[in-house]
């Protein structure tokens, strides 16, 4: 594959970086977690050519996941807590995979071919992380320790959308609550929107496995040094508007009130926690 011209690099400006790589809102924030969506953007960089797709093709989940940046902005801005958001579609580098896993740079998604991606080399996966993957890794690593700096443990708060239908298989939960062997903030979160909400459908570690090692951010920024940690995902049909998106950024608000004023739920645990490799 040709080499793709390199646009100059930025520096970040604090709360956005001028290329639009990340957005971190609320920065000052002095809730007790921080806020993070990995798929919030279905932005291509101009070089890279929509990566061969029609916008069309973008627009759905293979390019974003869904209504997450709008519960995410809801959320954080609710429980006072830092955000950060990521600028680039996950089908330039997805955020959320180790690099080098077979999922960092698809040659297909869902069943459809991106052909921007079909033969890359390793020159232009390094460029892409260079500048898509890192700058968005490293200011969820500031923001996180600009937090702790003030003397706050906070809770790891993730957030995703998935599609209702998948392979034919009609996914039957609203929101999955995804973890490791920590489920204390999982335990809890679930607890609250259940006695809150008796008709919710909440999926545990469904309908993605919390124990897998492709959930790259969560694993890298939480779980390896203990923090409490949820990764929440919601199904996309279900805040595909704003309205529809805050009004569960406000259910989940009220859900995460008593886990987040608890100590104990937010104390780091004294060993890493195990990650075991699955799919998901």
């Amino acid at each position: 594959m040709p080499s793709t011209p390199e646009p100059t690099p930025a520096r970040p400006s604090g709360q956005h970086d001028a290329t639009g790589r990340f957005t971190v809102l609320n920065g000052q924030g002095q809730g007790n977690a921080i806020v993070v969506c990995d798929h919030a953007s279905k932005d291509i960089p101009p070089e890279l050519d929509s990566l061969g797709l029609p916008e069309a093709l973008i627009e759905t989940h293979i390019g974003w996941d869904i209504g997450a940046a709008d519960v995410s902005r809801r959320l954080a801005a609710l429980i006072d807590a830092p955000l950060v958001l990521n600028g680039t579609s996950r089908l330039v580098i997805d955020p959320n995979r180790p690099l080098g896993h077979p999922e960092s740079i698809m040659p297909e998604s869902d069943g459809i071919t991106i052909p921007g991606n079909r033969g890359i080399g390793t020159e232009e996966a390094e460029r892409r992380a260079r500048l898509y993957f890192h700058p968005y890794q490293q200011a969820v690593a500031e923001t996180l320790a600009a937090i702790r700096a003030r003397g706050v443990e906070p809770a790891f708060i993730s957030v995703h959308s998935f599609v209702p239908e998948m392979k034919g298989f009609r996914r039957p939960w609203e929101i999955g609550l995804l973890h490791a062997e920590d489920t204390r903030l999982a335990d809890a979160l679930r607890a609250a929107l259940v006695a809150a909400h008796p008709d919710i459908v909440v999926g545990d570690n469904e309908p993605y496995s919390g124990m897998s090692e492709s959930r790259n951010t969560v694993r890298q920024h939480a779980e390896i040094v203990g923090l409490a940690n949820i990764t929440i995902e919601l199904r996309h049909d279900l805040i595909a508007t704003r309205p529809d998106a805050e009004m569960w950024a406000e259910r989940l608000a009220a859900a995460f009130e008593g886990p987040l004023a608890d100590p104990h739920l937010r104390r780091p645990l004294v060993q890493p926690q195990r990650i075991t490799d699955s799919e998901g």
